[in-house]
């Protein structure tokens, strides 16, 4: 059960600091608050709050492309159970928005630099995953 969360732990983090990578290249500075406003956009079409076929149709499309409604489907099961194939689908399309956002360029990932709240961050999410 810990292997699962953590393997999602890392492969949503991957998708979404992929992400804002591709962002940050494609854009340069104003990348934070497109990345700010896409978040906030995703989180009525996570299907958190409620089942995504209650949404309207705005929000019902923008969730196939949501990689935040693949995180909260795969988190689901990995902590309440459920269909092992919508976690491991969701992890897989995860994965590939990872490796599609980065270009296949893990050594520019690998290359970011870290400050001392990401680390903080990283240690709080493992502490999370063992409780």
């Amino acid at each position: 059960m810990l292997k699962r969360h953590l393997l999602l732990l890392v492969v949503a983090s991957l998708c979404f600091t992929s992400l804002a990578y591709a962002l940050r290249v494609l854009l340069g500075s104003p990348q934070t608050a497109v990345f700010l406003v896409a978040l906030i956009v995703q989180l009525p079409a996570c299907g958190g709050t409620f089942p995504v076929s209650m949404l309207n149709a705005f929000y019902q499309g923008l969730a196939v492309i949501s990689p935040m409604r693949y995180s909260v489907d795969a988190f689901r099961v990995a902590i309440s159970g459920g269909n092992p194939a919508v976690y491991w689908g969701s992890v897989g399309v995860l994965a590939g928005i990872a490796v599609v956002a980065s270009h296949g360029q893990w050594r520019a990932l690998a290359a970011l630099d870290f400050n001392i709240g990401d680390v903080w961050m990283v240690l709080a999410s493992l502490l999370y995953a063992g409780y």
